[in-house]
């Protein structure tokens, strides 16, 4: 959505960022995913620019049917609210999306005004740091991904003052959508900073 309520001047957008994560997974009897290891760096990323991310992801056997919940929640004033599903963009506090879909999304769009998505983007790294793009199902195996570059593309001014605050974000892996959770990973981040521009009214 294009907010046309201001005009703005700005070079860069600076985002500040605090991220910790623990392993959340209910009942260790169900595990099948696990993530060991997780590093964004450098603390300060701008948009535009780049992050390295660092993460090692095992499944301990093959997961046929993979479905994820993601829970999504900002902090406002101390209070937790939960933000809701975005839709089609997956973004948000959604339930049962299928990876598989999303695996065959992305590598059945061919369209070249999509190349630089998030999702295309993605796509290329794993291939980068796997030597495959992934597919379902997934095989046993242990995923390690060092440093691997991420490019953002510039954001507003306003989007950037409407994303600050602490965030929580769930990820509940199942095998089906019914299934018991077999991985879970709890991610919590601060985002702040400033602009470096300015904001006009």
């Amino acid at each position: 959505m294009m907010l046309k309520i201001a005009i703005f001047a700005f070079s860069v957008v600076v985002l500040v960022t605090a991220i910790t994560y623990r392993d959340c997974v209910p009942h260790e009897g169900n595990r099948v995913v696990s993530v060991s290891k997780l590093e964004v760096t450098p603390d300060v990323i701008t948009f535009p620019g780049t992050f390295n991310v660092s993460v090692t992801l095992t499944f301990n056997r093959e997961v046929k049917e993979p479905f994820v919940d993601f829970e999504l929640i900002r902090y406002f004033l101390g209070f937790p609210l939960k933000l809701p599903c975005s839709g089609s963009s997956v973004v948000g506090t959604c339930k049962d999306i299928p990876i598989c879909w999303l695996f065959e999304r992305s590598l059945n769009d061919t369209d070249p005004a999509h190349y630089d998505s998030y999702g295309h983007k993605l796509e290329r790294l794993m291939n980068a740091t796997t030597g495959h793009f992934w597919k379902c199902p997934i095989q046993k195996q242990t995923v390690v991904v060092e440093n691997a570059p991420f490019n953002l593309t510039e954001i507003s001014p306003l989007i950037h003052l409407l994303a600050n605050g602490d965030y929580k974000i769930t990820v509940f892996a199942k095998e089906n959508k019914t299934g018991p959770i077999i991985g879970c990973i709890e991610v919590n981040a601060t985002i702040g900073g400033e602009s470096t521009g300015s904001i006009f009214g």
